[in-house]
């Protein structure tokens, strides 16, 4: 939930600077085992990214094109986030600079960052109880 949360708020930062653009799907493997990202060719500039799979396209679409060999090469809409900005660097680790126009258009998630605040002060208060009520070391003879 944190990465979604911290992919919401860096969309959400710069909504302003993403535009609407088309991406081709250079690679897409659907092996569990694999740790390799699908990965997608912009076509305004050209630029080779990797693509979070769940934000680009839905899975059972992807599979569907898969089945046809038609996934390699197909061309998407897409909203594109410029490379030329310090926030593109948190794209290597949260992939947001592309987003489907679906998902572009539902806009920021504020439950989902009401929920992970809750939880990550939840997380602390109980931590913190449980060490309050842990024992001490035990002595030693």
């Amino acid at each position: 939930m944190t990465s979604a949360s911290l992919r919401g708020i860096l969309v959400a930062v710069n909504r302003a600077k993403f535009a609407p653009d088309e991406a081709v799907i250079l690679n897409w493997d659907f092996a569990e085992r694999r740790a390799t990202d699908p990965r997608a060719r912009i076509v305004s500039s050209g630029e080779e990214i990797q693509i979070d799979r769940y934000n680009f396209m839905e899975p059972a679409e992807a599979q569907t094109l898969e089945k046809e060999g038609k996934l390699e090469g197909h061309r998407a809409p897409v909203f594109y986030f410029p490379p030329a900005s310090p926030w593109s660097a948190a794209d290597q680790f949260l992939a947001f600079r592309i987003q489907s126009p679906e998902q572009f258009a539902l806009g920021f998630p504020v439950g989902l960052l009401v929920m992970n605040l809750v939880l990550a002060i939840l997380s602390v208060v109980l931590f913190r109880r449980g060490l309050r009520r842990a024992p001490g070391p035990a002595p030693t003879v």
